[in-house]
């Protein structure tokens, strides 16, 4: 009964259909390599901001034969277009930490304008430029695909969600 399914499902379809041998399509999300970040001298906050060095850790997934890589590495690309701050940490004891939201912009839902352009803002270009760089070196390599958050992380990097979900307390 559970294969019936599976042939049904156009993802499980898709997925079947680019791959090679028993290698898996797809990632779940990001994957960073740290270890080899480190050993190639990849500062890691540069692969967060520098499309260089973002491509340069994206195609590590090749090398780990996953036949597709995965963009960006951070959650917070989606809440820096809508006017958060990223805060870039240094790391500790050597470990490489993520970067956060430096504060909340938004008071409320209804205070959120959607900006114009939004592919020029915050990191996007960056971005736009990893993506378009792997397409061209990683052509025959595999997949590059995009992580975007789902509606209520981005709402909790925007928002103060206490105080937001406060007028939905009956």
């Amino acid at each position: 009964m559970i294969e019936k399914m599976e042939e049904k499902n156009p993802l499980i379809r898709l997925m079947q259909k680019f791959q090679k041998g028993a290698r898996p399509v797809t990632h779940m999300g990001p994957f960073l390599p740290l270890l080899r970040i480190k050993e190639r001298g990849l500062p890691f906050n540069d692969i967060m901001r520098n499309s260089k060095a973002m491509t340069e850790a994206a195609l590590m997934s090749f090398e780990f034969d996953f036949e597709s890589t995965v963009l960006p590495f951070d959650l917070n690309v989606e809440a820096e277009m809508l006017g958060a701050r990223v805060l870039y940490h240094e790391g500790f004891d050597g470990n490489p930490v993520y970067p956060t939201i430096a504060d909340k912009p938004f008071t409320t839902g209804d205070d959120i304008e959607i900006p114009d352009a939004l592919a020029e803002k915050g990191r996007m270009p960056v971005i736009l430029k990893t993506i378009a760089s792997l397409k061209e070196r990683a052509r025959d390599k595999g997949a590059v695909g995009v992580y975007i958050p789902g509606p209520f992380t981005l709402a909790g990097q925007v928002l103060d969600i206490d105080r937001s979900l406060h007028c939905c307390r009956c």
